[in-house]
């Protein structure tokens, strides 16, 4: 998009640390917690439990986790590392891969088989080197989404 047609279009873009926030304050919410458990108001009452902002970001972030694809981190970690990161976790901290141990109950079945070693375990990269650089790519392929869709049109106000 060029700047000249980034200035005349209407709305606000959220920076990258602020979309982040956003797309975290609908993603905290607990299963099962997003809607109330009783109902307040009259029937014909439209409920909005979110900030529409923070909806706004919580779609530009789950486009940019089904665009991002990075070697060595599977994609259903890449949104758990988004998490831990803003929980205010650390990349050391993060395990990239699930350790998979032998189950009693279920000594020749499928959930027993030996996990293959890869070849990050050869060469002996660590986990956080990997988590780090696949966050560093997924900010930037949020970016380009952030660039890319729509501003943010609050047409309540």
């Amino acid at each position: 998009m060029t700047k000249k047609k980034r200035s005349l279009s209407a709305g606000r873009r959220p920076g990258l640390a602020e979309c982040l926030e956003g797309w975290w304050r609908v993603a905290d919410t607990p299963a099962g917690n997003i809607l109330p458990s009783q109902w307040h108001g009259r029937r014909d009452d439209s409920f909005r439990p979110y900030d529409p902002f923070d909806l706004y970001c919580w779609q530009l972030v789950g486009q940019a986790l089904a665009a991002c694809k990075t070697r060595g981190v599977p994609p259903s970690r890449l949104a758990k590392l988004a998490a831990h990161i803003q929980c205010g976790g650390k990349f050391s901290n993060f395990q990239v891969h699930d350790v998979i141990q032998l189950d009693p109950s279920d000594p020749r079945g499928f959930r027993s088989m030996d996990r293959p070693i890869t070849e990050l375990d050869r060469i002996g990269v660590d986990d956080a080197w990997l988590a780090r650089a696949a966050y560093a790519k997924f900010r930037a392929v949020l970016q380009v989404v952030i660039d890319k869709e729509e501003p943010f049109a609050d047409l309540d106000a």
